[in-house]
């Protein structure tokens, strides 16, 4: 905060609004206070989304849920392999599809 806006902010009520040219200045700086008020409550809320105890969750919630997903896919690939043993298609099939998704 300036110095000029400091000092608007103390001066009295008779004095801000004493003359044409002190209200519109007292008002011009409260207009300025409050949009920098509005963003810096934005700032904040984005502060909260992002390191906030909720964030805390959601990142939690979406590491479980990843590790989910991670032993699904392991459990799959577990179960593909042990058909592939017995099936020649599949196993074709398996190895082509591997190779496909380890090359992109």
């Amino acid at each position: 905060m300036s110095e000029i806006t400091r000092g608007a902010i103390s001066m009295t009520f008779e004095m801000a609004m004493g003359s044409e040219l002190s209200r519109r200045q007292f008002h011009s700086i409260a207009q300025a206070l409050l949009t920098e008020s509005e963003a810096m409550a934005k700032r904040l809320l984005i502060i909260d989304i992002v390191h906030g105890p909720k964030a805390e969750m959601r990142w939690t919630s979406l590491a479980a849920e990843r590790d989910q997903l991670k032993a699904e896919n392991q459990a799959l690939h577990q179960f593909i392999l042990g058909f592939a043993k017995y099936d020649d298609e599949i196993g074709y099939a398996y190895a082509a599809l591997n190779k496909e998704l380890h090359h992109d």
